[in-house]
């Protein structure tokens, strides 16, 4: 199991895809928390410091779609049979999978998280403002981010492993996470059953980061537990994917 995902690992970090994300990623990241900082023209307290340190919240379509390249690159580039060849069993080969994804999701979470606090925690403190490592928020945060991002990979390479074509896998998973679910959302509530909304992919990856501040949006571990369903589901088609000739 070890060799097998130290290959799979490999085969992505050989590929151009992966860095151009991580790039993107951490750019995306440094302008958002320079951004921040230097639009606030006040005293920058620890509420402040607590809602900067989420910024890796915005980056989160990142770990999504990496984890579905990490199974639909094995179709689009037509390697998919040489892997069977190695891995002949396939519930093994869809459980590496679901775990390199899980490793580079928290690679690219504690990259993100990592480089908010490079950049504020000295930035901040000439600014004589209220931030420290030491702030129980730090980890507590630290913590919400590196499993919200572990999820969405798993959840990301569930997804690519179900639909096989990266193209669809890429733009569905966008679509839905940018704009349709809360379409879906605005249906549901029109039709009364505002309370499915909480157990939908987005609404539930957002819980992790934000919890219950409101009755109809899902506590932290509530989140988390929903999303891991999800990555269950998505890790469930996949396998029936798998079953079939990928020839």
């Amino acid at each position: 199991m070890i060799r097998l995902l130290s290959a799979e690992l490999l085969k992505l970090r050989t590929t151009w895809g992966f860095w151009i994300y991580l790039v993107l990623m951490l750019g995306i990241t440094t302008l958002a928390v320079v951004g921040t900082i230097l639009s606030d023209e006040g005293a920058f307290d620890a509420e402040n410091f607590a809602d900067l340190l989420e910024t890796p919240v915005i980056v989160f379509l990142f770990p999504l779609l990496i984890g579905s390249v990490i199974f639909t690159n094995e179709f689009r580039h037509g390697t998919i049979g040489q892997t069977l060849l190695v891995t002949p069993r396939r519930e093994r080969l869809l459980a590496v999978k679901l775990a390199t994804a899980g490793l580079v999701g928290l690679l690219f979470g504690a990259l993100s998280y990592g480089l908010v606090l490079a950049i504020s925690i000295p930035w901040l403190a000439a600014k004589d403002a209220d931030a420290a490592l030491t702030d129980r928020v730090v980890g507590e945060t630290a913590l919400v981010v590196l499993v919200g991002f572990v999820l969405l990979a798993a959840f990301g390479a569930g997804v690519g492993g179900a639909v096989r074509s990266q193209v669809a896998a890429v733009i569905g998973l966008l679509v839905w996470f940018l704009l349709l679910e809360f379409l879906v959302a605005a249906l549901l509530s029109v039709i009364g059953l505002d309370a499915v909304v909480r157990y939908l992919p987005v609404a539930a990856s957002g819980a992790i980061v934000g919890g219950a501040e409101e009755e109809d949006v899902l506590s932290q571990t509530g989140g988390a537990l929903v999303m891991l369903g999800w990555v269950a589901a998505a890790a469930g088609a996949a396998a029936l994917t798998l079953r079939r000739d990928v020839t």
